[in-house]
């Protein structure tokens, strides 16, 4: 009997040590798949929707550029160049990068043929104006006469507000109507012409064509 009760002591005792010798455990449940970790990223097709630059108007970003220039011919081309970086695992900046550069591309191929016409030393009439512009439409016939008054004798270019807005920015262009000369590579006027009428725009191509001869 004796031996019994000593053993059963030992045993105890044995118990209560190991258990006094186990590491602290955190008795919580393991919350690390349930905590709140903020907001989900937003997808990078939006992201880069929202930063880059529309191909047809720099004042809109790719978002807007499909609400306002819904017709801009270069976005299933700039469509193509996110899905095909993101597919390939490019960062948000490098695509961003890359579609700075087609919009440069898209400015030179816009200004290409005037900058042939300027250097062959032509003599150049740009005309600025926009398909929501009523007073542009009241001009439509000035520039028809001037058009046809000068076939053949000077290079006329003729570029929209909504489509071509880069090109507005390079030549300082801020409202429309506008026009501006050039001869050959000199700039006739700093300040865009805005009073339109053949009256007085056609002895100043005249007189410019005068002195080419």
């Amino acid at each position: 009997m004796k031996k019994f009760i000593v053993f059963i002591i030992i045993g105890a005792v044995i118990f209560f040590v190991g258990c006094a010798s186990q590491p602290d455990v955190p008795i919580e449940n393991d919350l690390s798949n349930n905590e709140d970790e903020g907001p989900v990223p937003e997808n990078l097709y939006e992201q880069i929707s929202e930063e880059a630059v529309c191909p047809c108007n720099s004042r809109f970003n790719l978002n807007d550029c499909r609400e306002y220039v819904p017709d801009c011919e270069h976005l299933p081309v700039v469509d193509n160049i996110i899905n095909d970086m993101i597919s390939k695992g490019e960062s948000k900046d490098q695509i961003l990068k890359a579609l700075d550069e087609y919009n440069e591309k898209i400015l030179e191929d816009k200004l290409n043929k005037f900058k042939e016409s300027q250097a062959k030393d032509n003599v150049i009439l740009i005309y600025f104006k926009s398909e929501i512009c009523q007073l542009c439409v009241e001009k439509e016939p000035v520039i028809n006469e001037i058009r046809d008054t000068y076939r053949g004798k000077i290079d006329m270019y003729e570029f929209d507000a909504m489509a071509d807005r880069p090109v507005f920015e390079y030549f300082g262009v801020i409202r429309v109507p506008s026009i501006i000369f050039f001869d050959g590579k000199e700039r006739l006027n700093e300040t865009p012409f805005t009073n339109i009428s053949i009256d007085l725009i056609g002895p100043l191509i005249d007189y410019t064509l005068d002195k080419k001869n």
